[in-house]
């Protein structure tokens, strides 16, 4: 299954038609060429279209497999990376990158027992804690968000916890240790 809201897909949903996924690549890894896709057989005008063909002056790239597929240079450092489905260039719409709040700053990070978190705005706010399944395994709202976050119940692993603020939504990896 290639949607994005498939468990398997790693994706979040940020709201609003927009998906997340953080990858990290070793270091040995900066520079190489990753191939990448939105869906499977749904290429969209842009990348591909019926019959594996790349689409004149599109973003796709034929592997030499029948797959058409898009490409990122891994970057040497972290780096935010915003893609529009069926359009050749990254986050073409003011609105679409509006609508994500950067650098949500999550600390200790790693931690065993609990966080905190900034909030950026002065609306009300409500984040959620997600596996990398995209299982939500908390939700919190109000109070709970401006002190000590307990997480001594989660097991050892990465997280994603995704704060929404009125329209902004911000996302950052929360790893646990035990």
């Amino acid at each position: 299954n290639w949607s994005p809201s498939d468990a398997n897909s790693a994706m979040t949903d940020m709201g609003n038609n927009i998906w997340s996924i953080a990858v990290t690549y070793p270091a040995a890894s900066v520079g190489a060429t990753q191939s990448y896709k939105f869906v499977n057989n749904d290429w969209g005008t842009n990348e591909g279209q019926t019959g594996s063909t790349i689409a004149p002056g599109g973003c796709g790239v034929d592997d030499g497999a029948g797959n058409i597929n898009r490409t990122l240079v891994i970057p040497a450092t972290n780096t935010e990376v915003c893609f529009v489905w069926d359009g050749c260039s990254a986050c073409g719409a003011a609105s679409v990158k509006g609508a994500v709040v950067n650098k949500l700053a999550i600390y200790p990070n790693p931690t065993s027992s609990s966080f905190r978190m900034d909030l950026t705005g002065n609306g009300s706010a409500s984040a959620s804690i997600t596996d990398l399944t995209g299982k939500v395994v908390r939700t919190l709202a109000g109070n709970s968000l401006g002190g000590e976050i307990s997480i001594s119940d989660l097991n050892a692993g990465v997280y994603m916890v995704t704060l929404t603020e009125g329209t902004k939504v911000s996302q950052a990896p929360l790893m646990v240790t035990k």
